[in-house]
């Protein structure tokens, strides 16, 4: 009898040896998976969490690469190479990941695609709401400023 068939406990109830973590354990603690014999996968559900968090984790970086290629052109060294040169934080209004409790967006201009560089997501949606356009913002810092209702930093 192999590892990964199902046994009987003294009980008499199913159960299932684990590999990974080297528990007998009761069918239900197995995820389905069709495409094995007994119709249940080869780790207990504990291990196999673990091991998806681990592979996640471990595969963080590649992902975060791939959707900053994909998305703007750009690589991970790249993004993290324009964020040493804002000394860390948005391009705007300096703030950090940490301060922001965000990473930084990727800003660029959306008719050639250009990177401009990384903005925290406030500056990020305040120059998209005006449109990415130099003079809104000028019109809505002049209105906040004649009105004197504006929060200093």
């Amino acid at each position: 009898m192999s590892n990964h068939s199902l046994t009987t406990a003294p009980d008499g109830a199913a159960v299932k040896h684990c590999p990974r973590c080297g528990s007998t354990k009761p069918l239900t603690e197995f995820n389905r998976n069709r495409s094995k014999p007994d119709g249940l996968g080869t780790e207990c559900r504990a291990c196999d969490r673990a091991a998806c968090k681990a592979r996640y984790q471990r595969t963080k970086g590649q992902r975060k690469d791939a959707f900053l290629r994909n998305t703007y052109g750009l690589s991970l060294a790249e993004y993290d190479r324009k964020l040493a040169d804002q000394n860390g934080g948005c391009a705007i209004c300096a703030k950090t990941p940490e301060e922001n409790g965000l990473r930084l967006a990727v800003d660029h201009n959306h008719r050639t695609g250009e990177v401009r560089g990384l903005l925290c997501s406030q500056c990020n949606k305040g120059i998209g709401n005006l449109g990415d356009s130099p003079q809104r913002l000028r019109q809505a810092a002049l209105y906040l400023e004649e009105r004197g209702h504006y929060a200093h930093p």
